[in-house]
């Protein structure tokens, strides 16, 4: 009898852990030792990662470390969250002692910090800072871009409702020889008839963003652009390769061109703007994820990586 209870207890489902899981607001520990297999975008063969920033997203299923620090908007220095990757699951750190970037090092839970509205202190460059650095301005708080909780697949991301003001931005940089590629998952939701940047390399350099038509995008640098439907989440690719650059939407890639200018040696990667002071034009709207390769992506692997960001435990199959 023993024996067959065993069994059939063996055969019942076990539920696992979502990979963005749990109590205020979708952060806490994991809800269970069993995780559903995780497989990050810098996973990838064929995509040869130097920078990873989101605030709910792991580069790669070993990573383990720093998201991002969230703070209030208020004050900047009265709540704050440190959010984590283990395993591809994200959740907050405890402690009363290692949020060091507010008053008092306590950490708050999620809900506690973004209760009226939040943006972030650090977001972390998940594939280490020896390429590209973290990203710690604009230093005024208001030109921050903010963190909206549940923008898609119940996922926090980075949001903007201006044109001008909104950005994240590393304190400084290093410049990326081409061929590189600039990845984005985002969605423009206003603005329709401006420029908006969504990764920039710096001030007039390349760029991959929203142009001053509705429903395309493009890069400053040259002339290639792309449908992209406004209001809609999309996976964005801009792989910068002299005369065999070109732009891929959803998987799919546009007519090859020239992308003559360089990386700037001074500034980006720099998130929903063109410049590191938060008075660029910037992308209205949600960046969820951006990436930087040092290669330029071929079609097996940005085939690979449009799949992945539609995986249940990544961003889901809502776009």
């Amino acid at each position: 009898m023993k024996r067959i209870l065993l069994a059939l207890l063996l055969l019942l489902p076990v539920s696992a852990s979502a990979q963005f899981n749990g109590c205020s607001a979708g952060f806490c520990a994991p809800l269970s030792s069993v995780v559903a297999s995780y497989t990050g975008p810098c996973d990838i063969s064929g995509v040869t990662c130097i920078a990873y920033y989101a605030v709910s997203g792991c580069a790669q299923a070993a990573y383990s470390g720093n998201v991002v620090d969230v703070v209030d908007a208020a004050t900047g220095t009265t709540t704050g969250t440190r959010l984590q990757c283990s395993a591809g699951v994200v959740s907050a750190l405890v402690s009363a002692s290692a949020c060091t970037f507010v008053t008092g090092n306590a950490c708050s839970p999620l809900a506690t910090t973004c209760a009226v509205s939040c943006t972030f202190s650090t977001i972390y460059n998940q594939l280490g800072t020896g390429s590209l650095p973290n990203l710690t301005v604009p230093s005024t708080l208001a030109d921050r871009a903010t963190i909206t909780l549940s923008a898609l697949n119940s996922k926090p991301c980075l949001f903007s409702n201006s044109a001008s003001v909104p950005s994240a931005a590393p304190s400084s940089t290093t410049s990326v020889a081409s061929p590189f590629t600039l990845i984005a998952v985002a969605e423009r939701n206003a603005g329709f008839t401006t420029n908006g940047r969504i990764i920039s390399t710096g001030t007039g350099t390349v760029n991959i963003g929203y142009r001053s038509t509705a429903n395309t995008v493009g890069s400053e640098g040259g002339t290639i652009t792309a449908t992209a439907s406004d209001s809609v989440f999309h996976g964005l690719m801009l792989v910068h390769n002299s005369a065999s650059s070109f732009i891929v939407v959803d998987g799919s890639p546009s007519t090859t061109g020239t992308l003559a200018a360089a990386w700037s040696a001074t500034q980006g990667p720099i998130l929903m703007s063109d410049n590191a002071t938060g008075s660029g034009a910037a992308m209205q709207g949600y960046l969820c994820e951006s990436i930087v390769t040092s290669n330029a992506l071929g079609s097996t692997a940005y085939i690979a990586l449009n799949t992945n960001f539609r995986n249940t435990n990544r961003w889901g199959n809502s776009f």
